[in-house]
């Protein structure tokens, strides 16, 4: 994956979550984010419950084969892929299903909230001493 295409930085993860366009299984959860650009770029959160480091870059290099064939179909979005303990166990072919499902469902409530959904109304207040 070239640099432009991935996501870094705690700043740009937040805020393709803070769209609150997601959507998911009992695997791993899609948020999308639309960009302006021409391109996707893609960030992955891989917990360190999932596994040694071999485990997390097992999933994190199964998730980027599933995306790659499509990745033309993801232009002009931001994609946040955060996984549970449970993709390990998936077959490849479960996974690039369940993975694609849920980009549907989270690409689908993108548009069906016009592209912004407010977060909670807590984090926008001032702490009270």
């Amino acid at each position: 994956m070239k640099r432009r295409e991935r996501l870094s930085g705690r700043r740009q993860f937040a805020a393709v979550r803070a769209e609150r366009a997601a959507a998911g299984n009992t695997a791993l959860r899609v948020h999308v984010r639309a960009n302006g650009l021409h391109h996707a770029r893609l960030g992955f959160a891989i917990p360190k419950s999932l596994g040694g480091a071999v485990a997390r870059n097992t999933v994190r290099r199964r998730l980027r084969a599933a995306l790659e064939p499509r990745r033309s179909e993801l232009a002009g979005l931001d994609v946040v892929v955060s996984t549970s303990p449970s993709a390990l166990q998936l077959r490849f072919a479960d996974l690039e299903a369940a993975l694609w499902s849920a980009v549907g469902a989270a690409r689908s409530r993108l548009a069906e909230n016009g592209a912004v959904r407010p977060g909670p109304r807590r984090a926008l207040m001032p702490a009270t001493a």
